[in-house]
């Protein structure tokens, strides 16, 4: 089995070589952090980092993670309309599409908001209908509903839909005939069930057949048709994303000491019994400033390396300071739980990016 090391820096390039030479049909792979774990456990920042660089079409930027959330909830299937397709674009949606692979391979979680439709074009499996519209875009879900179960006969003169439907893509705006002369053909209660057919026929196969082929490349480029067969779509969605079913106790009692700490020390009790009483979306944060993701692995903990917490500093000054490739929290041997406590909600308010340490 090919090996790829990886370092942060080298992160695209080498998805870039690996993408374009390393990989064939029959070849899985397994990612390796050069200068940190030789197990390859714990990259899933790594690939976030990568996966989430979008490149904008419009300017050639790389996109931040707030900006490129935002397109994909806008436009998941479609990513970028085909009028911006070019040949670098689709380059680097089959690069960030063999990264996503990657992690499924590695049991490695990314945060990416691809909603169920899309695992069912992936494998070919379940059909696309009004439910799918609902993650896609609730606003236009809602507005085809309401058109399904509207019952009364002036339908054509209330409503004034046609077979013809604007779509916009940064600003620019286009009208799609969802048939022939659709302009002129008028939805009303007879054929309306058609117009909803051939609308989401239109958004989530027509409108972005070259972008998905460019993701089932890029993904089939690393697992072969025979493992993805095994999955149902949403077996496969939750590979991706993991899952949110949280035993923070189990993960108390997998977590392992280093140093003088150990469970009975004063310091780490302080810590569990401030870290039990955070909420839910604050624990949260935490699991992603200790893994880089707030998702758990679709079979529990048992499948991630336990948190390893060791002591740093002896003082009130330093806050605590995870490393997301270990999952191992340096933890201050702080005065009080109060000192803890601040401290620890201060880091996790800043759960992204490298510095050193």
């Amino acid at each position: 089995m090919p090996k790829v090391y990886l370092t942060r820096r080298e992160t695209f390039s080498t998805a870039h070589r690996l993408h374009s030479s390393y990989l064939s049909d029959e070849d899985n792979m397994r990612i390796f952090d050069k200068c940190n774990n030789p197990n390859g456990h714990g990259h899933n920042y790594v690939l976030e980092v990568t996966v989430f660089g979008h490149v904008d079409a419009r300017t050639g930027m790389v996109m931040n993670i707030a900006d490129l959330k935002y397109l994909i909830q806008e436009h998941v299937l479609k990513f970028i309309d085909h009028k911006h397709l070019d040949k670098d674009v689709d380059y680097f949606r089959e690069t960030k599409t063999t990264l996503c692979a990657l992690a499924v391979y590695n049991i490695t979680i990314i945060d990416l908001p691809f909603p169920l439709a899309l695992y069912k074009k992936l494998l070919n499996k379940g059909n696309i209908d009004l439910d799918d519209m609902k993650s896609l875009s609730p606003q236009l879900y809602k507005s085809l509903k309401y058109l399904l179960n509207y019952k009364e006969d002036d339908l054509e003169t209330s409503l004034c839909y046609t077979f013809e439907i604007e779509r916009e893509v940064y600003e620019e705006k286009s009208r799609i005939e969802l048939k022939p002369g659709g302009a002129s053909i008028m939805v009303n209660q007879k054929n309306k069930q058609e117009f909803i057919d051939l609308y989401i026929n239109y958004v989530f196969n027509k409108s972005c057949e070259k972008q998905f082929q460019a993701f089932s490349n890029g993904f089939r480029r690393v697992i072969n048709s025979k493992p993805l067969e095994l999955f149902y779509p949403d077996e496969l969605m939750s590979f991706v994303i993991g899952n949110t079913n949280y035993d923070w106790n189990e993960f108390q009692k997998k977590t392992e000491y280093k140093g003088e700490y150990h469970a009975n020390h004063p310091v780490i009790q302080w810590f569990w019994q401030v870290f039990h009483k955070l909420d839910e979306p604050e624990r949260k944060k935490f699991l992603l400033f200790l893994t880089g993701s707030d998702r758990v692995p679709v079979f529990g903990w048992s499948q991630t390396q336990p948190m390893t917490i060791q002591r740093s500093h002896t003082d009130d000054i330093h806050l605590p300071v995870s490393h997301t490739c270990f999952n191992v929290l340096d933890l201050p041997s702080y005065s009080s739980k109060e000192v803890l406590k601040t401290k620890l909600i201060d880091a996790i308010q800043h759960n992204q990016g490298f510095n050193l340490v």
